[in-house]
C-alpha cells in the first residue's frame, strides 16, 4: 500500500511544475496562484522528503488539504456569484483545487504516513 509520504512527494513535484508554468506564462493563470502553488509545493516536499514523523506528515498533508478544499469551495461560490468571468476557467480551477484538497484530506485520514522502506532501512 502506498504511503502518505509518497503522495506528498508526488504532489510536491506536480505543484512545483504547475507553479513554475503559471509564473513563466506557459499556463494562463495569475502570478499569485503560481506563487501559492510553489509555496505549498515546498511544504509538501518538506513532508514527503525530509520529515520523519508520520504524525507530522499526516497533519501537514491533511491541513494543506483542508486549506485547498476551503479555498476551492469559496472561490467556486464567488465565481458562481460573479457569473463565470474569464470563460469559466476560474470556476473550473476552483473545483479542481477543492477536489485536490478533498483527496488530500481523505488520504491523510486513511493512509499511513510511515514509509515501509524507511522503516526497513532503520532496522525497526
Amino acid at each position: 500500500m502506498p504511503s502518505l509520504r509518497s503522495y506528498a512527494r508526488a504532489v510536491a513535484v506536480a505543484l512545483a511544475v504547475v507553479g513554475a508554468a503559471a509564473l513563466s506564462g506557459v499556463v494562463k493563470a495569475a502570478h499569485g496562484s503560481g506563487v501559492v502553488y510553489l509555496f505549498t509545493s515546498t511544504l509538501f516536499a518538506y513532508a514527503g522528503f525530509w520529515h520523519r514523523d508520520a504524525g507530522v506528515v499526516r497533519n501537514l498533508v491533511g491541513g494543506l488539504g483542508v486549506l485547498y478544499l476551503l479555498y476551492g469551495l469559496v472561490m467556486a461560490v464567488l465565481f458562481l456569484a460573479w457569473g463565470f468571468p474569464y470563460d469559466g476557467r476560474g470556476f473550473v480551477q476552483s473545483l479542481a483545487n477543492a477536489a485536490f484538497g478533498g483527496l488530500s484530506v481523505l488520504l491523510a485520514g486513511t493512509w499511513s504516513g510511515e514509509d515501509k522502506n524507511l522503516r526497513d532501512r532503520r532496522g525497526k
